[in-house]
């Protein structure tokens, strides 16, 4: 579970990429992903709320793919899911957590084709509160 996590952060590679190779172009402009939860701490059978933001330094709109992966940190609960980016905030609502206890949100910005961004991703805990 771990090293599928670390994968999808883009933390361990498949290939001898980098992550950053994404972009064709010499200059590439970093990125950073800043991810929180709106509604910390959930209460039990409630969804969180996670949003995602893309920064970068100047004045272009990095758009491009963003995607967040929930989990327990004690196992039993995973959720997955993926948006288009066009700047701004992106949020998405997880389903139902059940159990209480500390969670791990891993965001990831994948930068759309041909494009002068570079990729990043960030992550975040929050915890599951009894109702």
């Amino acid at each position: 579970m771990i090293a599928g996590l670390l994968m999808f952060a883009g933390l361990a590679a498949v290939s001898a990429e980098s992550a950053n190779a994404v972009c064709p172009y010499t200059g590439c402009v970093k990125t950073a992903t800043q991810v929180r939860v709106t509604n910390a701490p959930v209460k039990q059978g409630q969804k969180a709320r996670v949003c995602v933001r893309v920064i970068t330094a100047g004045n272009g709109t990095p758009t491009g793919r963003v995607s967040i992966a929930v989990t327990r940190t004690n196992g039993g609960y995973k959720y997955f899911d993926s948006k288009n980016y066009r700047g701004g905030q992106t949020c998405f609502k997880t389903s139902s957590i059940q159990k209480r206890g500390r969670y791990i949100v891993l965001a990831k910005y994948q930068p759309g084709a041909r494009t002068i961004f570079g990729a990043s991703n960030n992550s975040t805990a929050f915890r599951v509160k009894r109702r």
